[in-house]
């Protein structure tokens, strides 16, 4: 983050600086915040108080497996604020509930995993689990046909959307996993994740009825990458996962044969959802396992910062997933003080009005930087430092509470890494919204 001049503020020799806050970058045409909340740097102040979390947000989940600082997953308690590493800055994780429909996340040995060719060797009691346990699985090869593990799955029939996400790292001679969602051969998505360079080498939709909607790998610790798979399927009842095992690190072939009669890969961590991108790992055994929305309301403190009848807010997060109508700031009545449609071509809008939406476009998933102002019979609307779109309503639905999400939680498969939250007693002009309206740095 930049540090401009403070506010007027003059340092003598030796003084402490002024907070973080004061500084000129945060100031809103002069004005300086009633609420800073920085989440990447645990900066937080209201009314020119510097104060903790706590006394800005109350944190409502479930315990939640998170990147930590060293990259390594970390579990987060119940009812605590999450803070993830995952995007090499600390941010604040907020999700909407979830369902891991895989089996056995953790144990490929075991008959969940029956769906196999070419009889591989699978333990699962080896060190290094991106947990820091010794879970971590190893596949082997015991042929140079066909080798796989797979899973089966009842869906509804319709067309959805699914993200596979697991945790790879490459073996003593094996360099690449092969990965196929499949429902009635020939109609599939087959992907292969190269564990040499750190690269997906293709991510294809082959027979008909599946899209492939795009796939991504990310180091975590030396060795260790975090894979996903993002497909839409096609409207029979059952589809498969299989997960395969190369030397040759650039096939996608999962039922293709290998140089190798022995290539090995370690994995851990199998999540399929129904969601457009992954969110953080739940753990199943036997049954499937739903993780709960968090739910993120402002303090009575938080909330009097931020007056109904005039003032301004800016929004700065890494939203994932496109999902319609999601909230990034809520008021009561689960309506929307700013809310996402991922669905209409990422258009962020400004609510709090009965008399409609003001309505910004903008490209989903991504770093979003929002600002927007009220007073009354105006409002502005920017974002990612893009020119104002203004109308001449008034905010009369009821605010405070706010909320980060929406009061009854966050929107389902949503996931939000939130950098910073800033608000200020004023409408800012047109020109000053613009220059706040940037993303998280």
């Amino acid at each position: 983050m930049p540090r401009g001049i403070s506010l007027g503020l003059p340092l003598s020799r030796g003084a402490a600086p002024p907070p973080a806050w004061l500084f000129a970058e945060h100031a809103l045409g002069g004005a300086p915040p009633s609420l800073f909340a920085d989440f990447g740097r645990d900066i937080y102040g209201i009314g020119g108080v510097q104060k903790s979390f706590s006394d800005l947000f109350t944190v409502s989940s479930v315990a939640k497996a998170v990147v930590g600082p060293d990259r390594s997953l970390v579990t987060v308690p119940a009812n605590t604020p999450a803070f993830d590493y995952s995007m090499g800055q600390r941010r604040l994780l907020l999700e909407g509930a979830t369902t891991n429909l895989c089996l056995r996340s953790q144990d490929l040995s075991h008959a969940s995993w029956s769906n196999r060719a070419g009889s591989p060797n699978v333990t699962v009691n080896n060190s290094g689990a991106p947990d820091g346990t010794s879970t971590l699985n190893m596949i082997q090869r015991t042929v140079t046909t066909a080798t796989y593990v797979g899973q089966n799955f009842v869906k509804a029939a319709s067309s959805i959307t699914y993200t596979l996400s697991f945790f790879a790292k490459q073996g003593a001679v094996g360099r690449g996993i092969p990965v196929r969602i499949q429902a009635t051969y020939p109609n599939r998505v087959d992907t292969n994740f190269n564990l040499v360079t750190g690269a997906v080498g293709s991510t294809t939709a082959l027979g008909s009825g599946f899209t492939a909607l795009g796939a991504t790998i990310t180091q975590l610790t030396p060795g260790i990458y975090y894979c996903t798979v993002t497909v839409t399927s096609d409207t029979t009842t059952g589809m498969s996962i299989f997960i395969g095992v190369k030397q040759d690190a650039t096939s996608a072939a999962v039922d293709g044969t290998d140089t190798s009669s022995n290539a090995d890969v370690y994995v851990w961590g199998f999540q399929l959802e129904q969601a457009v991108g992954a969110s953080s790992y739940v753990a199943t055994a036997g049954a499937q396992v739903t993780r709960v929305t968090d739910l993120c309301a402002f303090t009575p403190a938080a909330n009097a910062a931020i007056p109904a009848a005039t003032a301004s807010v800016a929004y700065r997060a890494n939203v994932r997933s496109p999902v319609l109508g999601q909230q990034l700031v809520g008021i009561a009545s689960n309506n929307a003080l700013l809310r996402a449609d991922g669905g209409n071509a990422g258009i962020v809008r400004l609510g709090g009005s009965s008399g409609g939406n003001l309505g910004s476009i903008l490209g989903l998933p991504g770093e979003v930087g929002i600002a927007a102002g009220w007073a009354a019979g105006t409002r502005s609307l920017c974002v990612n430092g893009n020119a104002a779109q203004v109308d001449a309503l008034t905010m009369d639905q009821t605010m405070p509470p706010f909320f980060l999400g929406q009061s009854a939680g966050m929107t389902p498969s949503a996931v939000h890494f939130l950098g910073a939250l800033v608000a200020w007693p004023v409408k800012g002009s047109n020109g000053a919204l613009q220059s706040q309206a940037r993303v998280y740095s």
